[in-house]
């Protein structure tokens, strides 16, 4: 089954990067990175002389997004698991409906920090529930359905962050279904 969060999901992920505050030459790393449809949007804010690298632990996954934007730099990696890049290489670390998915997320978000440069930018948007008409029924099948896949919807991830020490910044999103912050690590 392929579940669609529609024209307010999608419009999410361009609020995602643009909540990133990506310079031109910037070096960016999009976590369960799933079909990629980050990418190409992540490409444009950086520009010819910046990095954009996607991670997934999914070999078919990774395989859509290569096909969605071939010149990105793609690597499969199990989030809770150590990432294969440096401390503090990335300027920004962002996720689009990824993290919701991740059943250990405590060393995910270890991970994630770790890599992510001191002054960098944490961006993450994510769904709450589904995002079905009427509201009731999109609260009622994430209710149903939670329990028996890997989606775990319920997690605050934004107070997840600040419990690291990051402040975070609540930015508006298009429907009640989702969730968008960003995170700064406390000046």
């Amino acid at each position: 089954m392929r579940v669609s969060f529609g024209r307010e999901g999608r419009r999410l992920h361009s609020l995602l990067v643009a909540a990133a505050t990506l310079e031109t030459g910037a070096h960016v790393l999009d976590v369960a990175c799933g079909p990629g449809t980050n990418l190409p949007l992540l490409l444009d804010a950086v520009g010819p002389g910046g990095r954009v690298v996607g991670t997934d632990i999914s070999s078919a996954m990774l395989a859509r997004a290569r096909r969605r934007a071939p010149e990105t730099e793609l690597v499969e990696a199990d989030l809770a698991e150590t990432l294969p890049f440096a401390d503090a290489t990335f300027d920004a670390v962002v996720s689009s409906f990824g993290l919701s998915c991740v059943p250990q997320i405590t060393p995910a978000l270890d991970e994630i920090l770790r890599v992510l440069r001191p002054e960098g930018v944490l961006a993450v948007a994510d769904a709450r529930t589904v995002n079905w008409r009427p509201r009731a029924v999109g609260a009622l099948v994430t209710a149903v359905a939670s329990p028996f896949n890997s989606w775990y919807p319920e997690r605050d991830l934004a107070a997840m962050i600040e419990a690291r020490g990051l402040v975070v910044e609540r930015l508006p999103v298009p429907s009640p279904a989702f969730v968008l912050f960003r995170a700064r690590r406390r000046a």
